[in-house]
């Protein structure tokens, strides 16, 4: 069977319903993004780990504060709307080699 392929926004779209449904996990990532973060990725893309150097933040919105998070624009890759869309999708990263935040780019 082949690999499902991996992105990024609907990794992280599973990591926040499961914190809204469940406390004790929403508290473990807000206490320990990394680990936490480290930990599911690794359970649908066995043995990817993140770098060292690499921090992951949580933003946690309130009722009248909210957060549009803007991702990295890859240096590779031209600014045309087709690769605008990627970017937003997260179907395209800054990573490379890309451990797990989405595939690598075609």
């Amino acid at each position: 069977m082949a690999e499902k392929h991996f992105q990024r926004n609907t990794f992280d779209d599973g990591l926040i319903a499961r914190a809204i449904k469940d406390k004790a996990f929403r508290q473990r990532l807000l206490d320990d993004p990394r680990a936490v973060y480290a930990e599911e990725l690794a359970k649908v893309k066995p043995g990817q780990t993140i770098p060292d150097g690499v921090e992951i933040r949580i933003a946690r919105e309130e009722e009248n504060v909210f957060y549009l998070v803007l991702p990295c624009v890859p240096p590779w890759m031209g600014l045309d709307d087709a690769a605008a869309e990627r970017i937003a999708k997260h179907e395209a990263t800054h990573r490379n080699p890309c451990w797990g935040l989405g595939d690598a780019p075609e």
